[in-house]
């Protein structure tokens, strides 16, 4: 029964990430023998995560051994741009880029994929002939911005962006 509730112990640490402070790793002498190593998490945690870890743990004093692997997916990171609050020349571009992203034209891509100063959708961007200049909009100049916003603007009007038209009164 003991060796039953500490393998029912080991498999709930290692399905659940259950550790403290300190991350213990163990190792049987082959004699039924447990022996736990303790790593600092600091050290763990300052290497590279691997794209995938597998750990094994010898379990034969409950007759039996267990894998779990885990896979890593790699993160997904934009290049880093620097602000551009490019004044411009107050147009209704300008007036649009300050209510839509603080008038901000690299605006990096926020949650549901939109970006730049006038905060394109990636679709909206891609179908518009924005990738001629850059792959997201945020990486385009204030007047590629702008050029691709023409497009927009001829076949859906201000309704494109409905919040700050309204609030102008374009709609």
């Amino acid at each position: 029964m003991n060796k039953l509730i500490v393998g029912i112990g080991i498999f709930i640490v290692l399905a659940f990430g259950i550790v403290s402070s300190d991350l213990a790793f163990g190792r049987s002498d082959g004699n039924n023998a447990f022996f736990v190593e303790e790593v600092n998490v600091e050290q763990v945690v300052a290497e590279a995560a691997p794209q995938t870890t597998t750990t094994t743990i010898d379990l034969s004093f409950l007759n039996t051994t267990t894998t779990t692997t885990v896979y890593v997916a790699p993160k997904a990171t934009q290049p880093a741009v620097e602000p551009n609050y490019d004044p411009g020349d107050g147009s209704r571009w300008d007036q649009l880029a300050i209510c839509e992203s603080g008038g901000n034209w690299a605006y990096p891509t926020v949650s549901g994929g939109f970006s730049g100063g006038l905060m394109f959708h990636e679709g909206t961007w891609n179908a518009n002939g924005g990738q001629q200049y850059a792959q997201y909009a945020y990486m385009a100049t204030r007047e590629q911005q702008i050029e691709i916003a023409e497009k927009v603007l001829a076949g859906s009007g201000w309704r494109a962006w409905p919040g700050c038209s309204r609030k102008f009164g374009w709609l």
